[in-house]
């Protein structure tokens, strides 16, 4: 029997998502987005869900600094785990809490070791927050007017945010709901 030897030459271009998705939140508020996970091998699998996200400026989307002395991630998946049978679907939830405004890419990523992994890729845009009050003076032309604005010492929305984070955010829509 003749041995045959073959000379394999790479081509590695980088990890380029299947599938991409958008979603936008006010800052300090949760965005949530129920996307199709569609398991692109021709066998069952149980992936490993991790997503990490980059603040990106211009439209070429290069990498920016962060503001924030301690960066936060601004993107959550539900699960952690996905069981998907061979060329199937099913729902999973991202989570999105801007701490500070500008454009994110999450990087979705699943994997498994038996079968492979893929990525899709999330852009959040952060918007300018709610307002906490809205005021109304009115007065005639040429006429003064002064109304007193008591300036809270804490900032409500960022509170909520920061007791989302710390619980361990990750929650059921419901729970969602109720920080905005």
């Amino acid at each position: 029997a003749a041995a045959m030897v073959f000379k394999l030459k790479s081509q590695c271009t980088g990890r380029k998502p299947l599938k991409s998705f958008t979603v936008a939140a006010p800052l300090y508020e949760v965005g949530a987005l129920e996307i199709d996970v569609d398991n692109p091998f021709p066998e069952d699998a149980e992936f490993l869900v991790s997503i990490s996200s980059q603040l990106v400026e211009g439209e070429d989307r290069k990498p920016a600094q962060s503001k924030l002395v301690e960066p936060v991630e601004s993107f959550f998946a539900q699960n952690n785990r996905l069981r998907l049978r061979a060329s199937s679907s099913t729902k999973l939830t991202i989570q999105f809490l801007p701490l500070e405004t500008g454009t994110f890419i999450g990087s979705l990523g699943l994997y498994d070791s038996r079968v492979g992994e893929f990525y899709y890729e999330v852009v959040g845009e952060a918007t300018n927050p709610t307002p906490l009050e809205s005021y109304k003076v009115q007065c005639k032309v040429e006429e003064l007017q002064t109304k007193d604005i008591v300036l809270p010492f804490r900032n409500a929305q960022f509170e909520r945010a920061k007791q989302w984070l710390d619980s361990g955010g990750r929650r059921s829509e419901e729970h969602t709901s109720e920080l905005q």
